[in-house]
């Protein structure tokens, strides 16, 4: 058994070690992210809608990936068509022990609820279409206001906007700034 054991510790040693010597190559770290942001009940673009995109990099172990820690975030808010584009993110990486990835999506808008996405058309689309619902009552706002988070590994000024519109819905909701 102990023969068997070093044979399976020694070729996982080798593969860290093959993958360790494999040139950096770079990836990308998410696809360009585009979106339609549209009223749920009415279908029409929504201005003012903000998007918090958060990448995380791991590093790999033999339990799995570990040690993610914040790698890029980047803030955008929908013009009067209703869309945002975020560019993509590049990454140096070593295969198998260094990962990227899009890690949280946070979407808020004052005055609108949890988002959905919507199924795609027939045809291909060229933008994620993400509905937003109407709270119309101070209680359903504060009851969204209550469970939505914003994404805590990322600093406040990274995401002045948000936090900006998350003010203002607490205070057109009387509550404490």
């Amino acid at each position: 058994m102990t023969a068997r054991l070093a044979r399976g510790v020694g070729t996982l040693l080798l593969l860290f070690v093959l993958a360790a010597l494999l040139p950096a190559a770079p990836v990308a770290a998410g696809e360009p992210w585009r979106a339609l942001f549209v009223d749920a009940e009415t279908n029409r673009p929504l201005e003012g809608v903000v998007v918090v995109l958060v990448w995380d990099r791991c590093s790999a172990s033999v339990a799995g990936w570990v040690e993610c820690r914040l790698w890029d975030a980047e803030e955008a808010v929908s013009g009067p068509d209703g869309r945002v584009s975020i560019p993509y993110r590049w990454s140096f990486t070593i295969p198998l022990v260094i990962r990227v990835r899009l890690s949280v999506i946070k979407i808020f808008k004052p005055g609108y609820g949890e988002w959905r996405g919507r199924e795609p058309s027939g045809e291909r689309e060229e933008a994620h279409v993400i509905e937003l619902p109407s709270l119309p009552t101070r209680d359903r706002r504060l009851a969204f206001l209550r469970t939505f988070t914003r994404p805590g590994l990322v600093p406040l000024e990274r995401m002045p906007r948000l936090n900006e519109a998350w003010t203002r819905e607490r205070a057109f909701l009387g509550l404490e700034r």
